[in-house]
């Protein structure tokens, strides 16, 4: 019974330890890349969304890091069942929610300096730029 207490605890703690990781990324490379991220939605003290609040500081490339960059814990949480160790799957299974704007700065680098920056977009901006590539 203890046994199955301390794995529960196991997952609990790193489950939020990889939600708080996830958010980690966003923050940490918004920093480094010059995006002056903040925290702007958290619960519990444990962050839920990063905000910024220079996003054109930033490169297409910096944007697609700082949000794609995310996709490194589902890839974690593989290795973690491949390995069997269930803190590795925990962390993983924790940090593995990639939302819309995640996606969104990923792929579409350009809308999501707009969308942080306040800007509305609409289905015209995606369609423009797949014309213009």
């Amino acid at each position: 019974m203890i046994e199955l207490f301390e794995q529960i605890g196991i997952l609990v703690v790193g489950g939020l330890a990889g939600l708080i990781a996830h958010e980690s990324v966003h923050y940490g490379c918004g920093r480094l890349f010059g995006g002056s991220p903040f925290v702007s939605k958290q619960t519990f003290y444990i962050p839920e969304q990063i905000d910024f609040e220079t996003p054109r500081q930033m490169t297409d490339r910096q944007v697609r890091i700082a949000g794609g960059g995310v996709v490194v814990f589902p890839i974690l949480l593989l290795v973690g069942v491949w390995i069997g160790s269930i803190p590795v799957i925990a962390v993983g299974a924790g940090g593995s929610g990639i939302s819309m704007y995640d996606t969104l700065a990923a792929y579409h680098p350009q809308q999501w300096k707009r969308f942080t920056a306040g800007e509305s977009i609409s289905r015209a901006d995606f369609e423009a730029q797949g014309t213009a590539e």
